[in-house]
């Protein structure tokens, strides 16, 4: 396994308490050398906030419009 796929509700969202560092689900993927995709992005906010934390591919609506395989 070289990707680790994780739905965009899995990312850690921003709260008021800044000054608290979480480690999320793409940092301890990428520590075990993993890249990570993040799923159904539908919205800026979300791809945004995933390229924030470090997310190598993402996937979703805001990105390209999902299609069937020819």
């Amino acid at each position: 396994v070289d990707t680790i796929s994780l739905n965009s509700d899995m990312l850690v969202k921003p709260n008021a308490d800044e000054d608290k560092e979480d480690e999320s689900l793409i940092d301890i993927a990428h520590h075990f050398g993993k890249e990570v995709l993040v799923t159904d992005i539908d919205s800026a906010i979300g791809l945004q906030r995933a390229e924030r934390q470090g997310a190598d591919f993402a996937q979703g609506e805001r990105v390209a419009p999902y299609s069937p395989f020819e």
